[in-house]
């Protein structure tokens, strides 16, 4: 016996391919949050051990985030001026447009600059506000000056390659004699990156000038400083780190009974001018009967 069709057949690869192909990246969602939270609950615990380094940990999380967010931007911009360019030119418009491929370049460029803008907005934007009104050691931290320069240089070194590839191909076909505009669907890449390395540099350009004027690059190195202390001292060994804005390598002493010291306001304020007026570069700061002094030694 024949059995009985069904009155609606319905087929849904596309929906199943869809899900089929969304399994990887939701499975790495799923572990980078379960490592995340982890390793937020880790730093948590730890702040309070380490609450002298906090700020410049902090300060180092925002630059590689920056960094992070600047270069989102940057691909997401080069893939959809690229895609732009590509569509301009009648041949690669035909090919694009007659086999659609220009749907996933579109989709990626758009998910990356709808991530990195933000990104790169949020957390530039926190460490501009931060050095407003900052003195000049604040715009002449480590990590700054390594996002600044840092940035500066593959800015600078992209727009170059870029404009050497581009040019490359535009003189390969003057001198062939067989210019025409077709030339862009090889050289929208590369003009991709001119145009996008080459609207970035400009603004940090700026950004480091604004630094300089500000004294970023006259700011003094860190003196190297060293504590000579008894065990139970985490509190002061913290103290001293935040007032400081510096690592300070610890030496314990082993006495038992030695009773910590106890900085008050004015004897800190009096102990980071002597190691700042210190006239050597090294600084050993010695503990004794819950005084602490300090001496320039070489």
């Amino acid at each position: 016996e024949r059995r009985p069709r069904p009155l609606l057949a319905v087929k849904l690869p596309g929906a199943a391919q869809h899900f089929r192909s969304a399994g990887a990246p939701l499975s790495g969602l799923l572990v980078g949050a379960v490592l995340l939270l982890y390793h937020w609950q880790v730093v948590q615990e730890e702040s309070q051990k380490l609450a002298g380094r906090l700020p410049g940990a902090r300060r180092s999380f925002g630059y590689i985030l920056s960094g992070l967010g600047v270069g989102t931007v940057a691909a997401g911009a080069i893939l959809l001026l690229g895609m732009l360019v590509g569509l301009a030119v009648p041949a690669a418009r035909e090919t694009l447009a007659g086999a659609q491929t220009w749907r996933r370049p579109l989709a990626l460029s758009l998910t990356l600059l709808i991530i990195g803008a933000p990104l790169w907005y949020w957390y530039w934007g926190r460490m501009q506000r931060r050095v407003q009104g900052a003195e000049g050691e604040e715009r002449g931290a480590l990590s700054r000056r390594i996002y600044v320069y840092g940035t500066l240089g593959v800015l600078a070194l992209a727009t170059l390659g870029g404009l050497v590839a581009f040019l490359t191909m535009l003189l390969n076909q003057v001198f062939k004699g067989t210019f025409t505009l077709e030339f862009l669907q090889q050289g929208r890449w590369a003009l991709g990156v001119v145009v996008t390395a080459g609207a970035l540099l400009p603004y940090h350009r700026q950004v480091l000038r604004e630094d300089q004027r500000a004294g970023a690059e006259a700011v003094p190195a860190r003196k190297s400083v060293t504590l000579v202390i008894g065990e139970g001292s985490d509190e002061v060994v913290a103290t001293l780190e935040k007032a400081l804005d510096t690592r300070i390598r610890v030496i314990r002493i082993v006495s038992p009974g030695a009773p910590a010291p106890v900085l008050s306001d004015a004897q800190l304020e009096l102990l980071v001018k002597e190691v700042r007026e210190a006239p050597s570069d090294r600084v050993m700061l010695i503990a004794t009967e819950g005084v602490i002094r300090a001496y320039g030694y070489r």
